[in-house]
């Protein structure tokens, strides 16, 4: 990347494609270790943020005090931050739901108890008096929760964008009350609908981009690399049961050797598994407008099926040692730095860094 950008390409015009988000912190802390910046670019999962859900919590408990699941997960949130032992000794002396008697229970942390039973008093009486954001922006303002963000350091940043992304929603809600707002947010989960952490920058700001092949979908950088091709593919049949588009079938335990049944949907499976990951190679691929880097070759433990050895056959490479073999016919021959040039003269594709060299 250093070298891409002493030849004049910003870091802004490349990116980092992954094929899962399990291996991010590697990837981004190798990049940030070297002073290069970068940003992951999320474009699902918002709702499954921890400070997301702090804000539906309070929310749910602002609602109806009595869901005792809402109510303790307040609690216990940094809105109020009561430790599990003292949320366990609440529960043991209440009854439920807890909210009918939270009052008569004596704990270690009584005052923060009594702090947090007066946040949920008065902002009950203002659920249905003020606009959600301006109740869930006073709630964060008088429990100091932005400020808990911020002594976090560097990696609350993102944390920080997604609350003032929420409460811009709620800003724009004016379907509703609360209850209608939650059961928004709540069919928005269900939906599994993409909605993207907030934007820590913006597409002039020069950073590379971390990202997953999936949520790459529709964009495109002038240099993308394709990090981590000798992972393996996901199994298929290693679950004891196998759910079809029409069929369902159960693995027999004590059988080495299964049914017409299961071995029919397995094949299926296994046949949808791989069309499926070569969509995906399909979309890693063409995410480059000038210049695709592959990393992930030369590990020499690949296993059949991961997108490197595929790939590997294709532009005339040993997928054992990564190095170039003989020319591809209709693709050219691989130059000494590897360099497999692309149909049509556009760009190249360019095997990088062996499996485990961040």
């Amino acid at each position: 990347m250093r070298e891409l950008k002493d030849a004049g390409i910003p870091y802004r015009d490349m990116a980092v494609l992954l094929t899962g988000w399990g291996d991010l912190d590697i990837y981004q802390g190798a990049l940030e270790q070297e002073k290069i910046p970068t940003y992951a670019l999320l474009a699902e999962g918002f709702y499954e943020r921890r400070e997301v859900w702090d804000l539906v919590l309070a929310l749910e408990t602002l609602r109806d005090p009595r869901e005792d699941r809402a109510l303790l997960g307040f609690l216990r949130s940094p809105f109020v931050g009561l430790k599990d032992e003292t949320l366990l000794d609440i529960v043991r002396q209440t009854g439920r739901p807890v909210w009918n008697t939270i009052g008569d229970a004596r704990v270690e942390e009584q005052e923060l108890l009594k702090y947090g039973l007066a946040l949920i008093r008065d902002g009950s009486f203002l659920r249905d008096r003020l606009p959600i954001h301006e109740l869930l922006s006073g709630l964060l303002e008088r429990s100091g929760y932005l400020a808990h963000l911020v002594a976090l350091g560097d990696p609350s940043r993102q944390a920080l964008a997604n609350v003032r992304k929420f409460l811009r929603i709620a800003r724009e809600f004016r379907d509703g009350n609360v209850g209608d707002f939650l059961r928004a947010v709540r069919e928005s989960r269900k939906r599994e609908d993409q909605e993207a952490d907030e934007r820590l920058f913006g597409q002039h700001e020069d950073v590379v981009t971390i990202t997953s092949v999936h949520s790459a979908k529709g964009l495109e950088w002038p240099v993308v690399f394709w990090a981590d091709l000798g992972r393996e593919p996901r199994k298929v049949g290693n679950e004891p049961i196998l759910i079809g588009r029409e069929t369902v079938a159960l693995k027999d335990p004590d059988s080495d050797t299964q049914g017409l049944e299961w071995d029919t949907l397995l094949a299926q499976e296994k046949d949808e598994a791989e069309a499926e990951a070569k969509r995906l190679w399909y979309v890693a691929t063409t995410r480059a407008r000038d210049r695709l880097i592959l990393s992930g070759f030369s590990d020499g433990k690949l296993r059949s099926g991961c997108p490197a050895v595929m790939l590997g056959q294709i532009i005339g490479l040993d997928t054992a040692t990564g190095q170039p073999r003989q020319p591809v016919r209709g693709r050219g021959a691989p130059d000494p730095r590897g360099r497999a040039r692309c149909p049509g003269g556009r760009g190249g594709i360019y095997p990088g860094a062996a499996a485990g060299e961040r």
